[in-house]
């Protein structure tokens, strides 16, 4: 049986139908619709809303089970992405998850689909369908270990978000007795990744910063485990527009990456190990806004007192 589909939408019919044409052409046997609600103070947006869920439960013309998970009212990017996650976790025990920005390449399911299977008793978290590097895996194999969840696209199985969000729940008692002793600096191999790491985890800890993204890299790292990146992009992201949560700018360098065919069967790596070149080229791609410079941004503005309190600790 093929991987179920999880599809987390919100307000924008435009996008989500990009998205759903890729997934009705896999033809999934269960798709998991998630949705948040409209907010209160945005005239027309619970139309939007109406019309976004509409675009997957008018549009399924297969075979299909739908199971929906709707919020009435606006709960927020992530706490609706996490509890409508754990909600489809309980009921399936792995997926493809898709964003309502997120286009995959025919191909990204089916590589799903062959990783799942792979990995499913490996200390692997996720399968990522996105690649924002340029550093082709080691070796000529079709995807590569990394030390960095990216979350345009992925999937993983149910035991391993509960362990996930286990541990994203533990961040406040756990990090603070850790972030002295040397152990991100071992775990990520690299003294300024993990001085950069190192402030964004005392910032989530102090509440300055909420990413269910940067929970999950936290609990992988907690568990020992890996994540699986292509060496090939298999995602495109169409979301950087004003209507983004957290993409809003329109021509950013990652915008709607182009996405290429991966083989099927993947090419595995010679080991269940980092890939280090290529892990290197995921980090200055995926947190390239580490360097941005403007202020007029409140991501930027909170990324200079973190970046304040990195150049102390040097």
């Amino acid at each position: 049986m093929r991987p179920p589909v999880v599809m987390i939408v919100f307000n924008r019919p435009d996008l989500a139908s990009e998205v759903f044409a890729c997934v009705r052409a896999a033809k999934p046997e269960r798709l998991l619709l998630i949705a948040d609600g409209p907010r209160d103070d945005r005239d027309g947006e619970a139309e939007l809303c109406r019309q976004t869920r509409a675009v997957v439960e008018e549009g399924i013309d297969w075979p299909c089970e739908l199971m929906t998970n709707y919020a009435e009212r606006n709960m927020g990017c992530v706490p609706r992405c996490v509890s409508g996650l754990t909600w489809a976790f309980e009921r399936v025990d792995r997926a493809i998850v898709l964003e309502d920005d997120c286009v995959p390449e025919p191909s990204f399911f089916g590589y799903c689909e062959a990783l799942l299977g792979r990995h499913e008793h490996d200390p692997v978290t996720m399968i990522s369908g996105t690649n924002l590097g340029s550093k082709p895996a080691a070796g000529g194999a079709d995807y590569f270990y990394s030390r960095y969840p990216i979350i345009w696209g992925w999937a993983t199985w149910a035991d391993r978000w509960r362990a996930t969000r286990t541990e994203a729940e533990r961040l406040r008692e756990v990090w603070p007795a850790l972030r002295d002793t040397g152990w991100l600096v071992e775990r990520l191999g690299d003294r300024y990744r993990a001085r950069c790491w190192a402030a964004l985890l005392d910032a989530m800890c102090e509440g300055n910063l909420a990413d269910w993204g940067f929970d999950m890299t936290w609990g992988m790292w907690r568990l020992g485990q890996l994540a699986v990146a292509p060496s090939r992009n298999l995602v495109s992201n169409i979301g950087f527009d004003e209507r983004g949560h957290s993409s809003r700018e329109t021509g950013h360098p990652r915008a709607a990456l182009p996405t290429n065919r991966c083989p099927l069967p993947p090419a595995a790596p010679e080991a269940l190990a980092v890939d280090g070149c290529a892990d290197a080229a995921v980090f200055d791609a995926a947190y390239a806004f580490l360097s941005k410079r403007d202020p007029n941004k409140p991501w930027w503005r909170a990324w200079y007192k973190l970046r304040s309190m990195i150049s102390q600790e040097s």
